[in-house]
């Protein structure tokens, strides 16, 4: 929402000032570019966390800190990236919700059995804690820069404890 406002405001402002101030200062980026979503922060943590293990030392208090941040902020990473991939899914009757956490998402080959010519499909599969999700990943819309996927089938997943 901010990052949308943030680019209304660069709108509705003189862009003569902005453009003053990047040649003053001399940067060769628009500041737009500098205006980033939420989203796109998040990517950035986790670079900031290596460069600062490069610049520990290994046997340092800090550097097992460092260590634990890193491993926090790629699985925070992941499961951004996962949720992003999710919300895309269009065509399922159900809801998301009620099928527990999203554990695994990722494309993968199908054939086709029965047919003359073996046919091959590129599937996308997200699996649930209860449910197992087939779909058909489509191009970005290009308002949106938004992947989506067409629901093809589901399969129920049982919990053996």
């Amino acid at each position: 929402k901010n990052k949308v406002n943030s680019d209304e405001f660069l709108q509705d402002c003189d862009q003569a000032f902005f453009r003053t101030c990047q040649k003053s200062l001399e940067h060769t980026l628009p500041l737009s570019s500098y205006l980033l979503k939420p989203v796109q922060r998040i990517t950035k943590y986790q670079l900031l966390l290596k460069d600062m293990m490069n610049c520990s030392k290994r046997d340092e208090e800090a550097y097992g800190h460092l260590q634990e941040a890193l491993s926090t902020m790629l699985l925070v990473l992941k499961n951004v990236n996962d949720s992003m991939h999710s919300v895309g899914i269009e065509g399922f009757r159900g809801s998301l919700l009620e099928q527990g956490n999203l554990l695994l998402q990722d494309s993968f080959r199908v054939w086709e059995k029965d047919a003359v010519f073996k046919k091959e499909h590129i599937r996308h599969v997200f699996l649930y804690e209860r449910l197992i999700i087939l779909s058909k990943k489509r191009k970005k819309q290009k308002t949106a820069n938004k992947t989506v996927y067409s629901f093809k089938s589901s399969l129920k997943v049982r919990l053996f404890l």
